[in-house]
Formats: structure tokens, sequence, C-alpha cells
């Protein structure tokens, strides 16, 4: 409902060619901001794939000069979930036990 809203009021600005992916794609980055601020590994996920998105916006728009640097965005994005990752193992461990947080949808220490 909120990428809807945002791409509506993006939208009525004159000229807006790509309102309702810009709606998505700033509500998508507003929720994996909310995600890493609370320490949730899957905000890098979500930040990759809204790049990843934008980078297919901007190739439609034939913006062909703003592919490369979202393709690099996305790419830190993965790199850095991979390095969370890692470092949650390390301090999670192999085994889980009722104190441990969980590596899916949980908080990274």
């Amino acid at each position: 409902i909120a990428s809807e809203l945002a791409g509506y009021l993006l939208g009525l600005h004159p000229g807006a060619q790509a309102a309702h992916w810009d709606g998505w794609r700033s509500v998508m980055h507003l929720a994996s901001l909310w995600m890493l601020a609370r320490k949730y590994i899957e905000g890098w996920g979500l930040w990759a794939l809204s790049d990843l998105l934008w980078m297919l916006v901007c190739g439609i728009q034939q913006e062909w000069i703003l592919v490369p640097k979202y393709l690099l965005h996305a790419s830190m994005s993965i790199y850095a979930y991979w390095r969370w990752r890692k470092e949650a193992r390390k301090t999670v461990g192999p085994r889980r036990t009722a104190t441990t947080p969980s590596l899916s949808l949980g908080k990274v220490n």
C-alpha cells in the first residue's frame, strides 16, 4: 500500500516517467534501512533487490550510464550480506541452542 501511495504521489510531479517503480524502490529502501538499523540480515537482500529493480528500470528508460552504478550497489549489498552471515556464524556457532538467535529472520549480534 505504501509503495502504491508513494508511486501515486511521485506521479503527480510533472514529467515523472517511472513514478510507480520509484515508489516501490523508495519503500523497499526505507524498509531495508529499518531492517538494517535493527540488525536484521535480510535487509541487505532487500537492498540488493531494490538496486537490481532500479537497474532494470534504468535500462528500460535507456539511462545506461546509471546501470553500472546500481550494479555496483547491488554487488556491495550482496557482499555485505555475505559478511554479516559469516560474522553471525562465528558468533552463533554451528549449533543453535534456546538462547542463540537464528540466522533466518533474526538479528545479528
